[in-house]
This record gives structure tokens, C-alpha cells and sequence, in this order.
């Protein structure tokens, strides 16, 4: 797969409407992209071209804040559970299950974020 970049403009599919020559001549830079990093990004390019440690760094990351986000939806979701168990609709048991998951849930919130904020 081919990629074409000009002035940090990543445009992955002008090279397969107008070809190579058309792409140089509008003063596009090609890189080669390996197969199966058909999802990469702007960032992923260095002045060398495309770079796999880049790649895969941006790709850690999106899973991280994509992981974060299903567990804060969860602990948001599982809020009206507290008030449940004050209204007396939880067992001290089924009670401490919840407790158990949304405190799993928290420790792994604030990894991702220590995580997340020393990347920056």
C-alpha cells in the first residue's frame, strides 16, 4: 500500500484516484506501507517514512483511552446500583459483588490515567 503526505497533509488515497505521477507532480511525498497497517495514521510517518514503533505506540494508546472510556461509561451505568442497595434492593452480598467490580474498575481507571499522563 502506498500513502502519499504533502505539508502534513496525509491523504491515503489520492495515489489510487490519480496515480503516482499525478500525486509527485501535486508535490506529494509516497512512503510504502507494509501490509496490515492499512489503518495508519499521519503520525505514524517519521522523515523516514512510515515507522512501526509509532504505529503500534498510537494503536497502545487508542486502546488504553478506549479501554478507559468503557470503564468510566461502567461506573457511570452502575451508579443507581448504590442507590438501589440504600432503597434496600441489594443483599449485603449482591452489595458487596458491585462494590467489588466497580472498586476492579477504579483501580484500573486510575492505571490507565497514571498510564495515559506519563505518555504525554
Amino acid at each position: 500500500m502506498k500513502i502519499c503526505i504533502k505539508n502534513g497533509e496525509f491523504n491515503p488515497s489520492f495515489i489510487y484516484m490519480y496515480g503516482e505521477e499525478k500525486a509527485r507532480e501535486q508535490g506529494y511525498t509516497i512512503f510504502d506501507v507494509p501490509e496490515g497497517y492499512e489503518n495508519c495514521a499521519f503520525e505514524d510517518f517519521d522523515t523516514n517514512g512510515f515507522n512501526v514503533e509509532l504505529y503500534n505506540a498510537r494503536q497502545l494508546k487508542y486502546e488504553k483511552q478506549h479501554r478507559l472510556s468503557e470503564l468510566l461509561q461502567n461506573l457511570d451505568e452502575w451508579d443507581y446500583k448504590g442507590q438501589k442497595y440504600l432503597d434496600g434492593e441489594y443483599s449485603e452480598e449482591e452489595w458487596n459483588e458491585i462494590k467489588n467490580q466497580r472498586k476492579q474498575w477504579r483501580e484500573e481507571v486510575r492505571r490507565l490515567e497514571k498510564e495515559l499522563n506519563s505518555e504525554e
